[in-house]
């Protein structure tokens, strides 16, 4: 059940991304009303677009789902890039410095397009982007030190930005 809630989240999170990629709602003009930066410079390096939520619930009766978003951030400089997973992690420890790994129950990743796909370049009339992607090699380290203590724990992935078809893997059937 805490899957289908994941996923829901998920499109949430990307109706939220494609908003501010195709420009703000005429009543949102005065909040975005300079361009965004994502593709000059928070995604210049690769400008591809990947989405994280992270669902977590505290072990006592009746904890409610918190929800955390990612994504990944490519600013070309020496220290790196951050990944959308480890992002969605980061925030969950900056909103809750008591949150143990054991409350992480599963994250599920999306890439999303940069720019709204003409339709010449879409599979069966969706964006397929880079989907299903699976964690990179530095999250993935990061998601087995949580299912060390939570074998319950779960990647989602998608097969499109539809979120319509969840891929549910356990961390140890990904490989890198």
């Amino acid at each position: 059940a805490h899957r289908r809630l994941v996923v829901e989240e998920m499109r949430s999170y990307r109706r939220q991304f494609e908003a501010v990629r195709d420009g703000a709602p005429q009543e949102q003009a005065a909040t975005y009303a300079a361009p965004n930066e994502l593709s000059s410079f928070w995604l210049r390096k690769s400008h591809k677009a990947v989405l994280a939520v992270l669902l977590c619930r505290k072990p006592t009766p009746g904890a409610p789902n918190q929800f955390y978003r990612g994504m990944n951030l490519e600013v070309s400089m020496p220290t790196g890039t951050l990944c959308a997973e480890r992002n969605a992690i980061g925030n969950a420890l900056a909103s809750d410095q008591t949150l143990r790994r054991e409350d992480i129950r599963s994250v599920a990743v999306l890439s999303v397009s940069l720019a709204e796909r003409p339709p010449d370049e879409l599979v069966d009339g969706r964006d397929v982007a880079l989907n299903p992607l699976d964690p990179c090699g530095a999250c993935m380290e990061w998601l087995r030190k949580i299912a060390e203590v939570n074998p319950d724990f779960k990647v989602i992935t998608f097969s499109d930005t539809t979120c319509d078809s969840a891929i549910i893997t356990p961390i140890d059937y990904l490989t890198v």
